[in-house]
C-alpha cells in the first residue's frame, strides 16, 4: 500500500508529519518524539477511541514501558496544546480503555488541498492514507501482555511486602504541573484552597495582605470583595459556598465566614483562634492557645477536644468529618502530623516513629479521603 505524509490542521494548530513539527498560533511547540507519535496516532483516528494497547504498541514498540509513560505523554500534549483534562477540547480520556481525539481535523496529503474533515466518527484502517499503521497482528500485544503478567506478579508481590512493611498506599501519579498566575504579586502559600472553579489564596499588594482568587485554568488574579482588614484564608466550605477567614487581630484573631460568590462577612460569635478549618458537616475546628477546639457552624457550643504536648496549627478534617489532623511543632526544626477523632479520642502521630521525626506538616486530604498530601523537609 502506498504511504503518504500528511498535514493535519485543527483549531489554531498545524501538525506536519514530514517535518515532525507542530505549530500553534504560528509558534512551534517543542514535542519529544514519543509525544509527537502519540499525537500523530490520535490524529490519524479522530473520533475513535484509540486503546492504550494500540498506543503502547505503536509508539513504544521497541521497548517495554508502563502505562505511566503514556499517561505522562498525554499530559504533556494537553499542556502544550492548551487542553483541559476536566473540559477537554482535543483529547478525552476514556477511563481504563484509552483516548479519543475530539476536535475536527482537516487533512492535506503531500501538500494537496484538504482531503476531508473528521467529525466524531469511526474509520476503518483502509480509509487512512497513512504511514502510521495500527498493529496488524496480535504478536506484540501478546508479548506485552506476557510481560505485564510477569511484571504484575512481581509488582503484586512487592506491593504486598510494601503494605505489610510500611502499611502505606501507592504514590499517586502527577500527570502535569501548570503555572496558574504570573502577576508579580508575592503569594502566601500557607493556605491555597479551591472550590473547583476558582482558587483562593492570600497575596501581598502594596505591602498589604489581601484575599485573592484566580480561575483553576489560570489567568489574571483578582481581589475577593470583602471588608475584613488583612484577612487570613483558613478554609472553604460548600452547601452553602463560603470561606472561613481569620482576622488580623493579634494574638487572638477573630473567626469570620464570607459567603461566595459575594456577600457580607459574618463574625462567628466570640470565637478566636490562630488557625481553623471547616468540616464536611459545617462544624469548625480551631486552635486556641495551642489547644484544639470544635464548635458548631454558627460558632456556638465551642468545646476543647485535646491539649497537645506541643503547639499545633493547620487543623484539617477528613472528608467524612470523623478525623482531624494537625501539624505539631516539636521544635524549631521538627514538625509532626498528629491525628485525633472528632470526638476528642485517640490522639496519636500518624507516621511511624522512624518516619515521623522530621519536618512534616500542612497537609490536605484528597476528596475521596484515600490520600493525605503534606509538606516535608528532611
Amino acid at each position: 500500500m502506498e504511504h503518504y505524509s500528511c498535514i493535519f490542521r485543527f483549531a489554531d494548530i498545524e501538525v506536519d508529519e514530514s517535518n515532525f513539527s507542530v505549530i500553534k498560533a504560528g509558534e512551534p511547540l517543542p514535542l519529544e518524539p514519543k509525544v509527537f507519535k502519540v499525537l500523530q496516532l490520535l490524529l490519524h483516528h479522530p473520533g475513535r477511541v484509540v486503546t492504550k494497547d494500540e498506543l503502547l504498541d505503536a509508539v513504544w514498540s521497541d521497548t517495554s514501558v508502563s502505562e505511566s509513560s503514556l499517561t505522562r505523554s498525554v499530559a504533556t500534549l494537553r499542556r502544550l496544546l492548551g487542553d483541559d483534562i476536566r473540559e477537554p477540547r482535543f483529547i478525552a480520556t476514556i477511563p481504563t480503555v484509552g483516548y479519543r481525539f475530539l476536535c475536527s481535523v482537516e487533512v492535506s496529503e503531500n501538500g494537496h488541498v484538504p482531503a476531508r474533515a473528521h467529525e466524531q466518527r469511526a474509520e476503518s484502517p483502509a480509509e487512512q492514507p497513512s504511514k502510521f499503521e495500527l498493529p496488524a497482528t496480535p504478536t506484540k500485544r501478546w508479548k506485552r501482555r506476557l510481560y505485564w503478567l510477569i511484571a504484575g506478579v512481581v509488582g503484586a508481590t512487592a506491593a504486598l511486602l510494601g503494605v505489610l512493611w510500611l502499611s502505606s498506599p501507592a504514590v499517586p501519579v502527577v500527570e502535569g504541573i501548570s503555572q496558574i498566575t504570573d502577576d508579580g504579586y508575592p503569594k502566601l502559600l500557607t493556605a491555597v484552597i479551591s472550590d473547583g472553579s476558582r482558587i483562593y489564596f492570600n497575596e501581598i499588594r502594596d505591602g498589604t495582605q489581601v484575599l485573592a482568587q484566580v480561575a483553576t485554568t489560570g489567568g489574571e488574579s483578582g481581589l475577593v470583595p470583602q471588608s475584613i482588614p488583612g484577612p487570613y484564608l483558613a478554609a472553604y466550605g460548600a452547601d452553602p459556598s463560603r470561606l472561613l477567614l481569620l482576622g488580623s487581630e493579634f494574638p487572638n484573631p477573630a473567626l469570620w465566614l464570607l459567603p461566595l460568590p459575594a456577600g457580607e462577612p459574618h463574625k462567628l460569635a466570640d470565637l478566636t483562634g490562630t488557625d481553623a478549618t471547616l468540616s464536611s458537616n459545617g462544624d469548625i475546628a480551631f486552635v486556641q492557645r495551642g489547644d484544639l477546639y470544635l464548635a458548631k457552624g454558627d460558632g456556638s457550643d465551642p468545646r476543647k477536644l485535646f491539649s497537645f504536648p506541643k503547639p499545633v496549627d493547620n487543623p484539617v478534617t477528613s472528608p467524612d468529618g470523623k478525623k482531624i489532623r494537625v501539624s505539631l511543632s516539636r521544635d524549631l526544626l521538627t514538625r509532626e502530623i498528629w491525628e485525633i477523632n472528632s470526638d476528642g479520642s485517640n490522639p496519636h502521630p500518624t507516621l511511624k516513629d522512624s518516619q515521623n521525626r522530621f519536618d512534616a506538616g500542612r497537609g490536605r486530604w484528597t476528596a475521596d479521603g484515600k490520600y493525605y498530601v503534606f509538606e516535608s523537609k528532611r
